[in-house]
């Protein structure tokens, strides 16, 4: 679902498009009974037709909105019809975009951001990887580190129940992680192969 500024979906307005994946668009939106910034995803025109993908964003959706902790993007609101999510809107926009601002810090500015950033993003994965029952993000890339307010957040984790894919989790290879972040183990599960996944893959793709 296309949006444009000022349309209004629900109780959200929309601001302006801030981004897109391979079957989502991004919003910055207004949710105008509580008067506060959120970011509002929507499925691409393509991903509208596909049941399989809009189960997989759906399975997506549910289980991060069960995360709970300090610098994992929160989910605010699920609709089915028309197809919506309302998550925690980052206003500092994401690491792929300050890479450039990093570099052009003095060396040791620069240390400082990226042990921050770091250390941040290995606490994330440290909460996710120690729940019970044990969940991979599987999607660690620039695009889904965000800054809000100041605070290093980490967005759309795909969070496969465990390294088989068990248990009504997101199994489709179609949402996986970006290829030029995704472990080589997981790339051949994607061709198919029985392959296990475990932390090491979130780990891989975060020093990637």
């Amino acid at each position: 679902m296309e949006l444009n500024s000022g349309q209004e979906v629900g109780n959200y307005r929309i601001i302006r498009k801030v981004g897109e994946g391979g079957f989502t668009n991004v919003y910055e939106a207004e949710d105008m009974s509580l008067e506060r910034r959120v970011a509002l995803k929507t499925l691409n025109k393509e991903s509208e037709q596909d049941e399989e993908r809009k189960n997989d964003v759906f399975l997506q959706t549910k289980q991060q909105a069960k995360l709970n902790h300090p610098s994992i993007i929160q989910v605010y609101h699920y609709n089915q019809d028309p197809f919506f999510v309302v998550m925690e809107y980052a206003n500092g926009g994401s690491l792929k975009n300050a890479i450039n601002t990093l570099k052009g810090l003095d060396l040791i500015s620069s240390l400082q951001e990226i042990y921050k950033i770091s250390f941040s993003v290995l606490s994330d994965l440290q909460y996710i990887h120690t729940r019970e029952p044990k969940r991979l993000h599987l999607d660690v890339k620039p695009e889904n580190i965000l800054f809000c307010k100041g605070e290093v957040k980490l967005a759309d984790p795909i969070l496969l129940r465990d390294g088989k894919g068990r248990e009504g989790t997101i199994t489709s290879p179609r949402l996986a992680a970006s290829k030029y972040y995704a472990p080589p183990e997981q790339e051949k599960r994607i061709m198919g192969q029985n392959v296990e996944l475990d932390e090491r893959s979130d780990i891989f793709s975060f020093i990637f």
